[in-house]
């Protein structure tokens, strides 16, 4: 037996619900009545177990609640089969590209330009006083 987990996205923001799936499969043919055991640190689960449907895939459901890195694991067990186990990782951030902070260089930008402006105000107004 094979399982593989599917996500919509590999980086998901704190709060949102995300929809994961396990498909498990035998000689590449899909397996129901698989019991799958869901592994998800850092994420609150809704269901600890979820079974295949006829089409091998087993649905589950999650809410990111805080940013890191988490290790989504799903176990299959199936009487007659080996059991088999899957891991991916999800990230949670605020940022698209999963580091969780914004742009560093942007911030930088930013504040030289605020700087700058500031400077160039006190600057004027010290010439203006003599």
């Amino acid at each position: 037996m094979d399982i593989e987990i599917t996500a919509p996205s590999n980086v998901v923001k704190p709060g949102s619900v995300v929809h994961l799936s396990a498909k498990a499969t035998a000689g590449g043919a899909p397996l129901p009545g698989v019991s799958v055991a869901w592994s998800i640190p850092l994420l609150k689960v809704k269901d600890a177990v979820s079974t295949t449907d006829a089409n091998g895939d087993a649905p589950f459901v999650v809410q990111a609640f805080s940013e890191g890195i988490a290790s989504v694991t799903a176990r299959a067990t199936l009487p007659g089969y080996a059991d088999a186990a899957a891991t991916v990782q999800l990230a949670i951030s605020t940022s698209s590209d999963g580091t969780g902070s914004p742009p560093t260089l942007l911030i930088i930008a930013a504040f030289l330009v605020v700087a700058g402006a500031l400077g160039t105000y006190v600057y004027f107004n010290w010439l203006r006083r003599k």
